[in-house]
């Protein structure tokens, strides 16, 4: 919204006001980036990083606004978990309390098959052949089976 001002120049393309106040608490409340706000106010970048400049009670009436969503949104996701929403409670879980899904894997090994898997790990680069020779993938060129020549 262009307001005139009353002053030579430009006209002020933001106004600060309660109509601007709430709609920029408003833009942080649902969690509006800087970029999405400026376009809610039908302005620049340029022009709400001036106007935030000029007016930092704008700016954190924004960033109250942010702070206010997502309360309000970490508000409802409580009431859901607590509802008994199993997906919500393992989140709500995870994210407040660090818990992290585990899977865990117990093995009961004889002392005889550890030192017999001991034994053959040590042994089994000593056991192996030599590879053979490439010998045979060589082409036989003798009897005209091999490259065509150009005369």
């Amino acid at each position: 919204m262009t307001v005139y001002d009353g002053k030579p120049g430009r006209p002020t393309a933001l106004v600060f006001n309660e109509r601007t106040l709430k709609q920029v608490t408003g833009a942080g409340r649902i969690g509006c980036t800087f970029a999405e706000t400026a376009a809610v106010l039908g302005v620049s970048q340029n022009t709400l990083k001036g106007f935030f400049e000029d007016w930092p009670e704008a700016r954190e009436a924004w960033e109250a606004g942010n702070e206010a969503g997502k309360a309000s949104l970490r508000r409802k996701q409580h009431e859901v978990a607590l509802k008994g929403n199993p997906v919500m409670l393992i989140w709500t879980g995870k994210q407040r309390l660090g818990q992290s899904d585990k899977i865990e894997s117990h093995q009961t090994v004889s002392l005889e098959a550890l030192v017999l898997a001991s034994v053959k790990q040590r042994t089994a680069p000593a056991l192996k052949e030599p590879e053979a020779p490439l010998i045979d993938q060589v082409p036989d060129v003798s009897e005209g089976n091999g490259p065509e020549s150009v005369d």
